[in-house]
C-alpha cells in the first residue's frame, strides 16, 4: 500500500507502507510524512483531514496527535459538507450576477431595438 498528501495545490511524496497498516504504522506515517509534508506543503498550521478507520482513531494516535499534529479534522465527511456548502454559495452567488447581466443585457437589446424602429421609420419618413 502507498500512503500520500496534497494540499495548495501540491503533492508530498509517497510513502510505501509495507504489510497491513495498523496504529503503529499509521503513527509512524504521521510522525514521519504527514506532519514534515503539512508544515512544507501548507506551513505550520495545516489540518489533518482523515476518516473514522480504525487506526486513525486509536488510543495511540489520539494520544500522539495533541503533540505532533497542529490539527485534525476526523470528520471529514463535515469538512467535505462545509466545502460543498461554500462552493454552492459561491455558484448561487455568481448565478444572481449572471442574471442581473442578462437582465442588463435584455434591457439594452430592448433599448437599441426600439432606437433602430424609430431610425427606420424617419429613414422611410424622409423618402
Amino acid at each position: 500500500m502507498v500512503w500520500g498528501c496534497f494540499g495548495a495545490g501540491k503533492v508530498a511524496d509517497l510513502s510505501r507502507v509495507k504489510g497491513i497498516l495498523n496504529k503503529e504504522s499509521y503513527q509512524s506515517i504521521l510522525q514521519r510524512h504527514a506532519v514534515p509534508s503539512g508544515q512544507r506543503l501548507i506551513g505550520a498550521n495545516f489540518i489533518v483531514q482523515q476518516d473514522n478507520d480504525p487506526e486513525h482513531t486509536s488510543r495511540l494516535c489520539r494520544s500522539r496527535h495533541a503533540a505532533a499534529v497542529p490539527a485534525i479534522d476526523s470528520k471529514i465527511e463535515q469538512a467535505m459538507d462545509l466545502a460543498k456548502t461554500h462552493l454552492m454559495l459561491a455558484v448561487r452567488d455568481e448565478v444572481e450576477l449572471l442574471r442581473e447581466q442578462i437582465r442588463d443585457l435584455q434591457e439594452k437589446n430592448q433599448q437599441l431595438e426600439t432606437e433602430n424602429r424609430a431610425l427606420k421609420q424617419r429613414h422611410y419618413a424622409a423618402e
